[in-house]
């Protein structure tokens, strides 16, 4: 009975590798499913080690097989789809070298198996620094380097997501830690909060950041001219916007599930058991749709594509809960209008937060479009072959 009741509750796990979570708790163990499923297969197994007896042994087994190959499958149309991914990168970007470091290689498969458990980098701690938000508060970032730092590094400007009311700088720190192994400088940003803050506090706020590093290049050694932006969900859409309509110093940026379009997120809003679009978006925005129309407009990255516009990454699953994958999918058709460079990695099986593990067939291919796309717009300098 006992093997039957942990199978049982493995099916929950099983069934969210495949469908949407229906309510807002169940997304977490749904990124679980989607992202360690290999591993939660293997635990699925555990239950055939003991004695399958009778009528309750037999539904035992046929649900573990089933539970197995339903937390698998993520991980089987990840190598399916892993060759295509390597053939779009190549002819997007070109072959690319990413820059090694000793004990930090880069990523030589798009998806390994044997790296499925780990990725293999060395540990860096970040340190805690100030700066000034737009309105003159103060705000606080963390810098990754992989010291020493001999020289000037290209500068990544990491920001959250939390739907731009929470959260902080050290949210899913794995991906700063991995690209500051391997040349680059990370820095995690705060912004000002919604709804005490409302638009445009955190944009103007990443604008501040911006400038804040490249007044201060000397004392963190950044290569002013190799700045991109990266931000996840509500990170990615300030990334967007910020790198779209101050492009100047900005040679690229890395969007993670971003809205990119806030009035159809108002008109096509999430499944309200799992996110309150609406009170989202309002808190944002200061006021409903009807009330603040010119705003929704103006913070919405996008109307600011140009032709010039910095080159772009786009990583979205294609069944997220939270923020619908068409947001991307529309935002790709105007970069291909304009003809802006760009990548969209979109992930069928994936869900919001698919990054959450490095290793993970999500984690793998975003961590291969990345390294190949930095290298392409703001590299770093090469160093000794990886130990």
């Amino acid at each position: 009975m006992l093997a039957l009741i942990f199978t049982l509750l493995l099916t929950v796990f099983a069934v969210l590798a495949i469908f949407k979570a229906p309510i807002g708790f169940l997304w977490k163990p749904a990124v679980a499913s989607t992202e360690f499923g290999h591993v939660l297969a293997l635990f699925a197994l555990l239950p055939l080690l003991g004695g399958m007896r009778g009528m309750l042994g037999k539904t035992t087994v046929l649900l573990t097989l089933i539970n197995v190959i339903l937390l698998l499958s993520p991980l089987v149309r990840g190598v399916i789809y892993a060759q295509d991914v390597k053939d779009r990168v190549e002819a997007t970007f070109g072959v690319q070298e990413p820059a090694v470091r000793p004990r930090a290689s880069a990523r030589e498969a798009s998806l390994s198996v044997a790296s499925l458990l780990s990725i293999s980098s060395p540990e860096i701690t970040p340190v805690q620094h100030k700066y000034k938000g737009a309105d003159g508060s103060e705000l606080i970032f963390d810098l990754y380097q992989m010291a020493p730092v001999e020289e000037d590094q290209p500068l990544i400007i990491q920001i959250h997501g939390g739907s731009w009311r929470r959260d902080d700088q050290t949210q899913l720190p794995p991906i700063n830690k991995y690209l500051a192994a391997r040349g680059y400088t990370v820095a995690a940003i705060t912004y000002r909060l919604a709804p005490d803050n409302v638009y445009p506090a955190a944009y103007e706020d990443v604008l501040a950041a911006v400038e804040y590093f490249r007044d201060n290049d000397d004392k963190f050694k950044i290569d002013d001219d190799k700045i991109v932006l990266m931000g996840r969900s509500a990170g990615g859409h300030l990334a967007l916007l910020a790198g779209y309509r101050e492009p100047k110093h900005i040679k690229g940026i890395i969007a993670f599930y971003p809205p990119t379009d806030l009035e159809w997120s108002w008109n096509h809003p999430t499944n309200p058991l799992v996110l309150n679009t609406p009170e989202i978006l309002g808190g944002f925005l200061g006021g409903t749709f009807e009330e603040k129309t010119d705003l929704f407009r103006e913070a919405s990255p996008i109307h600011y594509v140009k032709k010039d516009s910095p080159p772009t990454v786009l990583i979205h699953g294609g069944r997220d809960e939270l923020v619908s994958p068409k947001q991307s999918r529309r935002l790709v058709k105007v970069l291909e209008e304009k003809g802006v460079s760009h990548f969209h990695l979109d992930l069928p099986w994936a869900t919001h937060g698919c990054e959450a593990n490095l290793a993970g067939p999500s984690g793998q291919l975003s961590l291969y479009v990345i390294e190949r796309f930095l290298a392409k717009v703001a590299p770093a300098k090469k160093a000794e072959a990886a130990k």
